[in-house]
């Protein structure tokens, strides 16, 4: 194993990564267990998971472009290795597997949000809160200035 400063904080981010998705799983299967969904216990856990899933989509955002920081660092100490490539070639058992995982675990985690849209549009009473919801996110958004009519 090849220890370097890059290592030590890609190593770091994934136990942080793999803590936030227990407590994700953990407030996950609570709200599961309470019941209906209808109560506000219920809708405070969908909250929480949806904050710690979004920490975890952030981790593992920021954890994809520090594992090439880590192929980089270490072009030096691996033989042959002229650059990022020969370090995936010389060492394929070590590389492959991250290379894969990385993008899978950002796909499962979107695949986390559009299941929860899903479900926040799926009820009755829910349904009302959806145009409310794309109001609120085209306020947000900058618009053009509007142009008065000219002056005839």
């Amino acid at each position: 194993m090849i220890v370097t400063p890059a290592s030590i904080l890609y190593g770091g981010l994934g136990l942080l990564g793999i803590a936030t998705g227990i407590a994700l799983l953990v407030v996950a299967l609570r709200g599961l267990l309470r019941g209906d969904g209808s109560s506000a216990s219920a809708q405070s856990s969908l909250v929480a998971g949806l904050v710690i899933g979004q920490t975890v989509l952030a981790i593992r955002l920021f954890s994809w472009p520090c594992l090439y920081w880590v192929l980089k660092s270490w072009v030096p100490v691996t033989p042959g290795a002229m650059c990022i490539f020969g370090v995936t070639r010389s060492a394929p058992h070590l590389t492959g597997w991250l290379q894969v995982l990385e993008p899978a675990t950002l796909l499962v985690a979107g695949a986390m949000f559009l299941v929860l849209g899903a479900y926040r549009a799926g009820g009755a009473e829910r349904s009302a809160r959806r145009p409310r919801s794309w109001r609120s996110c085209c306020s947000a958004c900058p618009r053009a200035p509007r142009r008065s009519p000219a002056a005839p």
